[in-house]
């Protein structure tokens, strides 16, 4: 009976001492397409088969993860559906945080807010938590991040490109682009429209060098491999790729 005793109460003070933990080392994530439809989600080859407008992953550890997002939809008896791949790209996740992503539905595009967690915030439970407080506190990050502009939308590239078309030289064009992507995430499609704003191969080599530390897509980047014509220029690309992963 002493022995039971003993046993009880050292369950007892094992499982208070592991709910003291701090929790601010988790991190969570969230994911949801633009226009709120279904979507499925697949994480380090990882697939979650929910199928709602959005998916809340947690307890994932720090360092990249491979993050693929489908569109779904559902048959007309229910009995399953069929999924089209909008995004796939590595994603990177810091200690304690939790991360929102957004995909836009028709072009695939991603953008994304992180914020720290708080102890308070990974272990409340009740009604003053609950969903509605989460989509609107999530509303409010989509709009201060759409004014601040972490993803380069369409409608910034397109005043980007008027901005370029003013400059003469591709000095010039090259430095503004920089100075405007520098701060921004982007990917692979855009990497390859911009380097057609610029007029010699070796401007496009510089571009194409300099903006893989920002893309967000860089399973995808060997790809501008033929917007170059010469084989120099190839394998510069190449090496610096390769150097550079």
């Amino acid at each position: 009976m002493r022995k039971f005793v003993t046993l009880f109460v050292f369950l007892v003070i094992s499982v208070a001492q592991l709910q003291a933990q701090p929790r601010s080392k988790r991190s969570i994530i969230r994911i949801q397409l633009s226009d709120n439809s279904p979507l499925m989600v697949s994480i380090d080859n990882r697939r979650y088969d929910k199928h709602g407008s959005s998916l809340t992953i947690g307890d994932l550890p720090a360092g990249r993860h491979t993050l693929e997002v489908y569109t779904y939809n559902a048959y007309r008896d229910k009995n399953g559906g069929y999924a089209k791949r909008l995004f796939s790209g590595t994603i990177r996740i810091q200690k304690g945080t939790a991360t929102y992503y957004t995909v836009d539905a028709r072009t695939g595009g991603i953008r994304f807010t992180t914020e720290t967690l708080e102890d308070n915030y990974m272990g409340r439970d009740d009604d003053r938590y609950n969903d509605n407080d989460r989509d609107n506190r999530y509303r409010d990050r989509e709009r201060y991040n759409d004014r601040n502009g972490m993803m380069l939308g369409q409608g910034d590239m397109n005043d980007l490109k008027a901005r370029v078309d003013d400059r003469i030289t591709d000095t010039d064009k090259l430095k503004l682009i920089q100075s405007v992507i520098e701060t921004r995430s982007y990917n692979t499609d855009q990497v390859k429209v911009m380097m057609n704003w610029l007029s010699f191969e070796s401007s496009r080599l510089d571009l194409a060098k300099w903006a893989y530390k920002g893309v967000f897509d860089r399973q995808n980047y060997w790809k501008l491999e033929s917007e170059f014509t010469f084989s120099s220029s190839k394998d510069e690309f190449s090496d610096y790729i390769r150097k550079n992963k």
